[in-house]
């Protein structure tokens, strides 16, 4: 499944305009078409979250799903207005938290940073100084603003790995209003991106199935929770992906006596120093 969200229903109407899409139970607006889910969540980082957790919770997504976070955004810096980014990193306005969307293949968009907080982008609203801490830099790359990105980020992280998570902006406009035809056409040039991105995901080739036998009993060594299991099986199928002996370091852990965990306390901080030995 592709799970495809939107704030706006003017930023999903390409879409619902096209025949086939069939309206879905659930909180929020949902309709599907061959495999994708589309869901408008509303506006704002709340909003956003909580149409992300129903609608995963709801469909308990498998390790070969890919969610897709999409729209219209400001641009902060050296962001050209019609233009489609491919956001690599969400940072939320108001903890500073980053988070690093980084579905693996590679899709040709320009790629850039997005500021994604509870109000709108405005100057008169949002000063210099408030941005100064977000455009620190050692490139002069694009930095876009949205109010959704960091709420979706937040809410599939229970769900999801980054390896599973894209997200698209298209640059509407840098803090000013924009009208409902201009909308209508920033969408329309969103879309042909979203659908290529599609279409490039439904290419992939099958994702390395790992071996249950390996990953319950890892399971059971470090005394996983459900949540726990999920994480260590999001972190074994992106290195199955990226091409990274996960098994290897596994058996080091073994050998050094830090596997098997004593009890789920020590589990989690193992699951920790794992990722972090992995991924770097």
């Amino acid at each position: 499944m592709i799970y495809l969200f939107t704030a706006l229903r003017i930023e999903a109407e390409p879409w619902l305009k096209e025949p086939g899409w069939k309206p879905v139970e659930s909180r929020f607006p949902s309709y599907e078409k061959d495999n994708v889910l589309l869901t408008i969540t509303g506006t704002g980082p709340l909003s956003a979250a909580a149409a992300v957790s129903s609608i995963l919770t709801a469909h308990d997504p498998h390790p070969e799903d890919v969610l897709i976070q999409c729209g219209i955004a400001a641009g902060v810096r050296n962001a050209e207005i019609g233009c489609v980014y491919r956001i690599h990193k969400v940072t939320d306005f108001n903890s500073h938290r980053d988070y690093y969307p980084d579905d693996l293949p590679q899709d040709g968009l320009p790629e850039a940073s997005l500021i994604s907080a509870s109000r709108i982008y405005h100057p008169d609203s949002i000063t210099d100084a408030e941005l100064e801490p977000f455009l620190f830099s050692p490139t002069e790359e694009p930095v876009l603003f949205d109010m959704e990105a960091a709420g979706v980020m937040d809410a599939a992280a229970a769900f999801l790995g980054p390896h599973q998570i894209t997200c698209m902006k298209i640059v509407s406009d840098t803090g000013t209003a924009i009208s409902k035809e201009e909308a209508s056409r920033f969408s329309l040039i969103l879309q042909e991106n979203v659908d290529q991105r599609i279409n490039e995901i439904r290419k992939r080739p099958p994702i390395p199935l790992i071996p249950k036998p390996d990953c319950s009993g890892l399971s059971r060594q470090l005394h996983c929770s459900l949540t726990m299991e999920r994480q260590l099986s999001q972190l074994l199928y992106y290195c199955e992906l990226a091409g990274i002996d996960w098994k290897s370091k596994i058996r080091m852990y073994e050998a050094t006596g830090r596997l098997p965990a004593a009890d789920r306390n020590e589990g989690k901080q193992i699951l920790e120093e794992l990722r972090h030995d992995l991924l770097g």
